[in-house]
């Protein structure tokens, strides 16, 4: 059995076209900047929610995952809480969340209309958003608090994380 020439080119020709087709198909599906940056807000709701009664270690561990998506010194600036304003680091951050997270039987974070603005180059980002704040506290009690925040974020060796939270303006009814 002889091999063709013409079986050569059109396996070659197969072969550059399906590498192609790989290498776009990764170019089109691989994570941009904008997306990581989602997928972080994504998971600092999903670390602050609560559907049930937890424990104390499930809660701990929830505060510390939640913690490690912020930077070292994290600043915030939140009108009328003054125990949640100023620079934190890490631990006093998975502190206050845990004990935030433990006045609620039930939270809910949604984080939503996120405007991105990324500077590549320094690696930071500008998110604006707005945030609600859903829950029922340990004595019965319905909350539900809006904000509009602005986020800084910086792009780290861990990835993107939070830098900055800062209320921009309280959505009234």
């Amino acid at each position: 059995m002889v091999i063709q020439t013409r079986h050569i080119v059109w396996t070659v020709l197969f072969l550059i076209v399906l590498a192609a087709l790989g290498v776009s198909l990764w170019l089109w599906l691989r994570p941009t900047d904008e997306n990581r940056i989602r997928a972080r807000f994504g998971k600092l709701s999903e670390l602050v929610s609560k559907n049930a009664r937890e424990g104390a270690i499930p809660a701990v561990t929830r505060a510390r995952e939640a913690a490690s998506l912020f930077t070292e010194k994290s600043s915030f600036a939140v009108d009328g809480l003054d125990w949640m304003a100023g620079p934190f680091t890490r631990e006093k951050l998975s502190a206050n969340m845990f004990r935030s997270r433990s006045m609620f039987d039930k939270i809910k974070l949604s984080l939503d209309d996120l405007e991105p603005e990324i500077d590549s180059e320094k690696g930071t980002a500008k998110i604006f958003l707005s945030a609600v704040l859903s829950g029922t506290l340990k004595d019965g009690r319905a909350v539900r608090e809006v904000r509009e925040l602005e986020c800084g974020m910086l792009r780290t060796d861990e990835g993107w994380l939070f830098d900055s939270f800062k209320v921009r303006q309280i959505i009234k009814k």
